[in-house]
């Protein structure tokens, strides 16, 4: 097997691309699905192919459907372009049957709904009460009401098509004294809502959540919603998804580094450099671009913002 390599899976069994022009993939905490584009030489026609499975460092990165692909004949050889997103990505283009789902853990929930090929689940999660699924609303929308109901927590991907919930910290990696070669913080609170109402049934916003960190940077964007079934009982909860998904990644330090190490979400980062100085820091999203034979990996660890119910 080459360190860096796709597997092209099409109706005659695989077949492996070893003239990786390049490679960039991206896994990121919020995002239900991972996704990599590539390029390589080969004679071989792929017109039937469908899926695509891509190593880096001998490590399984990606396994998903090969959405775009082209062939095309450049100076005497053919180069092959594509795109790919996992299978995780079904979730969110699928509709579950709208109703009442009564008692459901994550495995449940999803049983009732499609079958996603590739896809596997977190296993061993908490019971709720009811999960209600919204008319045009999609399978990944209801895994993310579980998420908050059960934990108060939005789902994630890790490995490579696994949904899990709760974080799980695989390992806890030191780069300090390792080559890097750039890093910064971003900021980015375009999105960031400062409050947010939901009506009751007498049509009076009493529900409601605020985001401290938006407040203290003078940010007021307040948004009033009306009353929404999913979250009838507990109504502060949606408010809180709400608030998360504003603010999410509002404030990232990042670095790259060259090499992979295998990182998943919610493996812990420590770098003592000129550039940063990060303590055990949560990994957030995990960028990878190959090139020129070389490997170069890009980690951004999110600072989320605190979030309250009145």
């Amino acid at each position: 097997m080459a360190t860096d390599s796709f597997f092209i899976i099409h109706g005659s069994g695989f077949y492996t691309c070893r003239e990786v022009i390049s490679i960039y993939f991206n896994k990121e905490r919020y995002t239900p699905f991972t996704f990599v584009s590539g390029k390589f030489f080969s004679d071989q026609p792929l017109e039937d192919a469908f899926e695509v499975m891509c190593y880096i460092e001998n490590k399984l990165v990606h396994h998903g459907l090969l959405e775009t692909v082209e062939r095309k004949f450049v100076d005497g050889r053919w180069l092959i372009s594509f795109r790919s997103r996992s299978y995780t990505l079904l979730l969110a283009q699928n509709e579950p049957v709208p109703g009442m789902n009564y008692n459901v853990d994550l495995t449940a929930l999803s049983e009732i709904n499609t079958a996603i090929p590739n896809v596997s689940f977190e296993s061993g999660t908490q019971q709720v009460n009811y999960i209600f699924v919204k008319e045009k609303s999609s399978i990944w929308d209801a895994i993310c009401a579980y998420g908050m109901k059960a934990y108060k927590l939005l789902p994630y991907i890790s490995d490579t098509n696994k949904v899990m919930i709760t974080p799980v910290t695989k390992q806890n990696r030191i780069y300090t004294g390792m080559k890097i070669t750039g890093g910064g913080v971003k900021c980015d609170r375009r999105n960031m809502l400062s409050q947010v109402f939901m009506a009751d049934v007498d049509g009076e916003y009493s529900a409601a959540s605020e985001n401290l960190t938006a407040g203290s940077l003078n940010i007021v964007r307040r948004k009033y919603y009306p009353l929404d079934r999913q979250w009838l009982a507990e109504p502060e909860t949606g408010l809180d998804m709400k608030l998360i998904m504003s603010s999410k990644g509002h404030r990232q330090s990042f670095f790259t580094y060259i090499g992979f190490m295998g990182e998943d979400l919610f493996d812990r980062a420590t770098l003592n450099s000129d550039i940063l100085d990060l303590q055990s820091q949560t990994i957030s999203r995990i960028e990878i671009n190959v090139h020129g034979g070389q490997v170069f990996t890009t980690l951004y660890l999110y600072e989320d913002g605190i979030i309250t119910q009145e």
